[in-house]
């Protein structure tokens, strides 16, 4: 079967949501063409011709040198001719000196060391051109005012710094001048090919799936921008207000998620990991442990999130009249002292999930005379946020200057943070932007290969997540019947401290699904890759990935939110199937249209979004089970979601749902049975199937409740094929499996300099690229950075970002092929052209659901 040939055979149990959106770069790619410089790309070939005519013809001459006796001068003379240098006067005498075919093969070598100098000078001359050229684009290009609202967002604190430099400097570039040329570059490389969903530089466009057709779309009047409030900074607002001594008495104090009450006792525990990074390791961990007073214990069993401390005061006094007035300052104390000590949250509080951070913010304040000035507050800050979006972009930094200031005048912190990266929840606000497209239909041509020829990517995905579950579900059963034996109920708060205090005792069983695991890995790769990793590209027969995927059970059901990429010159050539797609991050995590920043904004054009999702999840679950999310704690800008009408499980922030509809740690208990485990709440009639595990790690090492959550899948690309020092590009008919990659050390690109020459790491890049076949235009991804950037090797300038990024961070460059390049971008909306893909979901029942 040829590449690109459709794949034949019946569709999968899998059902895509008939709703998705597309994500795009919001400028068009070839605002980077003026940073190219082929003549420099050009040169640099010559020079490197001609530096290897040069110690070719050294080599000749050090060949004749070595039957002649020449002494103590032969040692320098080699020396010199090995390192490219000028012979001394008395050296070149004495070699002239030895007769005709050597006095040749010196005149040769200074002919070829002449060549490869003047062609070398011509080359750092044309670079150094080049590079300035480049410069000039990148300086020019941010005269546009919406690269500039770009910078404004992305680093708002810097905005007034850079936008006076540009508008003030003149002549040449300095050397301070040109590190901030590079950070302009890395924006603008960014802008022109990163497919985000932040502001006008990475709008969306919410598109339907239909039966017919092709992608068809019309055009509005403009980019439609919603500015929200971080919820970071919403919750110091609600911190602020609630150290306000008149509304110190109206917050709904709560028992802190994960703390569990015993006789007497209180025990708090908490998933934490060595390493802020480390998410396989994570621990439940018990935090902290009291005795409790009779009064520390009535407080903690009544604080259920919804009634206000003053009544909670109240009650405590009827029940305790003895006490008087000194019981309630006792009362008070008591409050102040578990809140100090972290058992108790008796604050106002900003939802986990929420759509609107300053509107819950409004709502979770009291209806009382006192809270006035801070409903007034969020109603002034929400007028600024509706104006900013809206507002001409010469009055938007004035007008996010009014918001920074007000946030700080309130709470006291500085409304900037992630200060030096160029990726990083930076501002008090961010900002979502719909694109001018109205009415986008995919099409027949895309929604049958989404929902046919593309589940075979989709079960590969879930291999190996699939095959974790079921062997660890095995294991955890097996320690359960050990444990407690057939028919108990066990807490969770039990099921967490015995397992961990077990978990040492179960390292060979957890080895050996390891090693089941590497051992699957080990079949796909044997399947996916033959064992000359040389080849450029490499296609697998549809009946081998049949096989393959026939082996393995699809229990339990799933989610996956593919972000696809079709590989197509126009949008007809989309519509009559001519393409190959690209799985880029294909994310086994909750739904990421209902659970994403721009989920409000999808509900509004969909009502019907969250009834399809709630009816999908629905579907791949038994009819006992009730799906159930995860209410995180969380340091981003959002963790938006729109309500699904499904219960919440509150392992750390506060859910945004009515408190009798939020399953807290301890309600939750596992029964055992001589069949399987089952994770229930007291409240609930079925088992519970989570949407994600507490400890968001997909084994049962970080949290045992994760054999109860869907299968999960941290981004990344399809295939579970460990990195190899050259991956070619994998298909499968129409579907790229894998882009071609290549893993490299620093010291390939730079040649182990320090670094300082970029015409040098020009050269090298160019003898890399020739070395490798690598393609003209790369996606490179440093440990250091979080995100990959866009390297065309003829761009001088984008070049050296590379360079200066892979010597900061020393080890491992991934280079990975741009797929679909320059010259197959088919999204041209106005006659440009744009990177993008379509972020769809799709769902799996598994094999006994």
């Amino acid at each position: 079967m040829e590449p690109g040939t459709p794949v034949a055979g019946p569709p999968t149990a899998w059902s895509v949501l008939p709703l998705a959106f597309l994500r795009q770069a919001g400028f068009p790619l070839d605002l980077l063409d003026p940073l190219l410089a082929p003549e420099a790309a050009r040169q640099a070939e010559r020079a490197e011709a001609a530096d290897a005519a040069e110690r070719a013809a050294a080599g000749r001459l050090r060949a004749l040198l070595h039957r002649e006796a020449l002494g103590d001068a032969h040692a320098d003379i080699t020396r010199r001719l090995g390192q490219g240098q000028e012979l001394r006067p008395r050296q070149l005498r004495l070699l002239e000196e030895l007769g005709p075919d050597t006095a040749r093969s010196v005149e040769e070598w200074r002919t070829a060391a002449r060549l490869s100098r003047e062609v070398g000078q011509e080359f750092a001359r044309t670079h150094r051109t080049a590079l300035d050229r480049g410069r000039a684009a990148v300086l020019a290009a941010f005269d546009d005012e919406a690269l500039r609202q770009m910078l404004l967002l992305s680093n708002d604190a810097q905005y007034d710094f850079f936008t006076g430099w540009l508008d003030s400097r003149e002549g040449p570039a300095t050397a301070a001048e040109r590190g901030r040329i590079d950070t302009l570059a890395r924006y603008l490389q960014r802008a022109c090919t990163k497919n985000e969903t932040h502001s006008h530089f990475g709008p969306f466009t919410p598109a339907r799936l239909t039966p017919d057709g092709g992608p068809d779309w019309s055009t509005g009047t403009g980019l439609v921008r919603t500015a929200f409030m971080t919820h970071w900074a919403a919750q110091a607002l609600a911190s602020t207000a609630s150290s306000d001594d008149r509304l110190a008495d109206r917050v709904r104090p709560r028992r802190r998620p994960l703390t569990f009450l015993l006789d007497g006792r209180v025990e708090r525990f908490r998933f934490a990991t060595d390493t802020v990074s480390d998410f396989d390791n994570w621990q439940f961990r018990k935090a902290a442990e009291r005795a409790l007073t009779p009064v520390e214990e009535w407080i903690l069993r009544h604080s259920d999130g919804g009634t206000e401390l003053h009544a909670l005061r109240g009650l405590w006094r009827g029940q305790h009249p003895e006490e008087g007035e000194a019981g309630a300052a006792a009362f008070d104390a008591v409050v102040s002292d578990l809140r100090a000590d972290g058992w108790l949250i008796a604050e106002f509080e900003v939802p986990s999930g929420t759509v609107d951070a300053l509107g819950d913010l409004r709502a979770a304040l009291p209806t009382h005379p006192d809270a006035d000035g801070f409903r007034r507050l969020t109603d002034e800050l929400q007028g600024l946020l509706a104006e900013f979006a809206q507002a001409e972009p010469r009055t938007r930094p004035g007008l996010l200057d009014r918001i920074k200031r007000r946030f700080e005048e309130i709470t006291g912190q500085s409304a900037n943070r992630g200060q030096g990266d160029i990726y990083a929840d930076r501002s008090v606000l961010f900002e979502e932007c719909r694109s001018t497209l109205r009415d986008l239909t995919v099409g027949g041509a895309v929604t049958d290969f989404l929902t046919d020829e593309l589940t075979l990517a989709y079960d590969l995905v879930l291999v190996l997540p699939r095959l974790r579950i079921q062997l660890e579900t095995e294991l955890l059963h097996r320690w359960s019947l050990r444990r407690y034996g057939p028919g108990h109920e066990v807490p969770l708060r039990t099921l967490y401290e015995d397992f961990f205090a077990d978990v040492a005792g179960l390292t060979a069983e957890v080895d050996a699904i390891e090693r089941q695991l590497a051992d699957k890995a080990a079949e796909i790769t044997a399947v996916l890759l033959p064992d000359d990793a040389g080849a450029h590209r490499v296609d697998v027969a549809e009946d081998a990935l049949r096989k393959l995927l026939g082996g393995c059970r699809t229990w339990p059901g799933a989610v996956l939110n593919p972000d696809v990429m079709f590989v197509a010159k126009s949008a007809d050539q989309l519509a009559e199937g001519d393409f190959l797609a690209v799985i880029g991050d294909c994310h086994a995590v909750r739904d990421l249209q209902t659970h994403t920043s721009i989920a409000p904004l999808l509900a509004g054009e969909f009502p019907q979004l969250p009834e399809l999702v709630a009816r999908h999840y629905a579907g791949i679950v038994a009819e006992d089970e009730v799906v159930v999310d995860i209410v995180r704690e969380h340091g981003a800008k959002t963790s938006a979601r729109v309500d699904l009408g499904l219960p919440d499980f509150e392992v750390a922030g506060r859910s945004p749902r009515p408190r009798e509809e939020v399953i807290t740690p301890e309600s939750v208990f596992v029964r055992v049975t001589e069949q399987r485990l089952e994770l229930r709440d007291t409240a609930l009639p079925g088992r519970l199937r989570l949407m994600a595990a507490p400890a968001g790690t997909p084994s049962i090492l970080g949290d045992p409740l994760s054999v109860f959550a869907f299968p999960r899948h941290f981004g990344g690309g399809v295939l579970p094929v460990r990195p190899r020092e050259h991956t070619p590009r994998i298909t499968c008919g129409r579907v790229v499996l894998q882009r071609e990659e290549w893993r490299i050390p620093v010291g390939r690109l730079t040649g182990g300099r320090p670094g300082g020459d970029d015409a040098a790491d020009f050269a090298a890049a160019r003898r890399l690229r020739a070395e490798l076949g690598l393609p003209a235009q790369v996606f490179a991804k440093v440990a250091a950075e979080p995100k990959p950037v866009y390297v065309d090797w003829d761009a001088p300038l984008l070049v050296r970002q590379l360079f200066r990024m892979a010597r900061t961070d020393g080890g491992k460059v991934t280079l990975s092929e741009m797929l679909p390049g320059p010259d197959a971008l088919w999204f041209s909306p106005d006659g440009r052209h744009y990177t993008c893909e379509l972020r769809c979901t799709v769902f799996s029942p598994g094999d006994d659901a």
